[in-house]
């Protein structure tokens, strides 16, 4: 029994628990598998880094999406104080293809429209931008500027104190600048001169106040003896901005006013490739070659025109009036004719369409046409008089009799405006809106478009 007893304490001492002790190859499966964790760890480490560099890279990507925006709007801004514009939408344009969500990009876009006179594109920029959170009195207030500079002052003296105050407060002169276009436009010079002289009380060294001023000066005669000299004035613009287009065209306009072709010429040719007044550009370059007996070179330059713009009036009617003195009398007639049908007031183009008629056998029409251009000539003299007393003001009962006399026998779209700047004078003034009813076909609203008086005249 005893011998028993020990033999089982034995077995039990001896027994290694089989279930517990591991086998050879158990130890080398065990072994396998802490091999495979430990490939697994640097793997999964590798892709956590591969996501966070890709998170990374979208963060500074994003984030440099919004510092090269940053960086266009600044170079697009200075362009814009250089009057540099063409070059400004270039940087709002790279801007815009990095596809941030800007809402200054496109007020920016819209601000050169309007200083640039594209009145149709700048309603779908000032839209973008204000969608894009614009706050809606700077848009309001944007707008206000363009129905100012486009003759509709009423709206923009109304609002003026609301556009000088708060977060929206606008430059100044902005302000200014638009007043004294709108002035102009429409023929209300002593306003615009009023306005002039606190523009320069307040910014004697803005370009854009002695640009104006020399436009007025030319357009109205001498505000006061120490006006100065309109070529003067412009001179010192374009020569501290040299991409002030608009200055140096008119700089032309003033030599060519003062019979200093050669010096026009020079001043012009640096226009000629110059977007947006390239196109007004060649037609003064043709226009002085013209009046310098260099007929063959005008031709050149109106011809020019014509491919680029097969419609252009004045280069057709100027060359047809080419043409018909180098005898070229088919060639007149075609252009001569599809001018005055577009310019059928100008009494200078119906003579010279009438003589090229004349030559093909067409009498009737020859001497309707001169008979009309006597009318236009008759009617010459009470233009001008009537013209001399509203710009000096005169009544706004003056104003409606010039614009029915400019519809009828003169520039219609010179008339429009007078039309236009009576009824923002008066606006119910009976005879004007019926006017505007006959000559435009549709009567005149409470709240005229923004851009430019409404319809054309028929």
């Amino acid at each position: 029994m005893k011998n028993n007893s020990q033999k089982k304490t034995k077995i039990r001492a001896n027994d290694a628990s089989p279930a517990l002790a591991p086998s050879k190859a158990t130890s080398a499966s065990k072994a396998s598998a802490e091999n495979d964790t430990n490939k697994e760890k640097p793997r999964t480490r590798l892709g956590l880094i591969l996501i966070a560099v890709a998170v990374l890279i979208i963060v500074i990507a994003f984030a440099g999406k919004w510092s090269l925006t940053a960086y266009a709007k600044a170079i697009a801004k200075n362009h814009i104080s250089q009057f540099q514009y063409a070059d400004a939408l270039s940087w709002i344009t790279f801007a815009e293809n990095l596809n941030v969500a800007d809402s200054e990009l496109y007020f920016l876009k819209a601000r050169i429209y309007r200083k640039t006179g594209k009145f149709e594109l700048f309603d779908s920029a000032i839209a973008k931008s204000r969608e894009l959170g614009l706050p809606e009195q700077t848009m309001i207030n944007e707008r206000l500027l363009l129905q100012g500079q486009s003759g509709y002052l009423s709206g923009l003296m109304n609002n003026l104190e609301q556009m000088a105050g708060g977060v929206n407060q606008f430059d100044p002169t902005e302000i200014y600048e638009a007043a004294v276009n709108g002035y102009i436009r429409v023929g209300r010079f002593s306003e615009a001169a009023d306005f002039l002289y606190r523009w320069e009380k307040d910014f004697p060294n803005d370009p854009n106040q002695k640009f104006l001023k020399a436009t007025l000066l030319m357009e109205f005669g001498n505000l006061a003896s120490d006006d100065g000299d309109p070529i003067q004035l412009l001179q010192s613009v374009t020569t501290q901005y040299p991409s002030h287009y608009q200055a140096i065209m008119a700089l032309g306009d003033a030599f060519l006013r003062s019979n200093r072709e050669t010096e026009a010429l020079a001043t012009f040719k640096l226009c000629e490739n110059v977007e947006p007044v390239q196109t007004n550009a060649r037609l003064k370059i043709a226009g002085c070659l013209a009046r310098l007996g260099q007929q063959n070179d005008a031709k050149k330059y109106y011809e020019a025109i014509l491919e680029v713009d097969p419609q252009n009036i004045e280069a057709q009617a100027e060359l047809g009036k080419i043409q018909f003195n180098d005898q070229q009398y088919e060639k007149a007639l075609v252009n001569l004719e599809s001018a005055y049908a577009r310019r059928d007031w100008d009494f200078d183009l119906a003579n010279s369409l009438a003589r090229v008629l004349q030559l093909f056998d067409r009498e009737k029409e020859a001497e309707a046409l001169f008979e009309k251009s006597q009318g236009i000539r008759d009617k010459l003299s009470e233009i001008q008089d009537l013209k001399f007393k509203v710009d000096t003001g005169s009544s706004t009962q003056d104003r409606v009799q010039l614009a029915k006399l400019l519809l009828e026998y003169g520039d219609p779209n010179v008339g429009k405006h007078y039309l236009q700047s009576a009824l923002d004078l008066d606006p119910e003034n009976a005879q004007a809106r019926q006017i505007w009813t006959e000559y435009f076909g549709k009567p005149l609203v409470k709240n005229p478009s923004f851009r430019s008086p409404q319809g054309s005249p028929r």
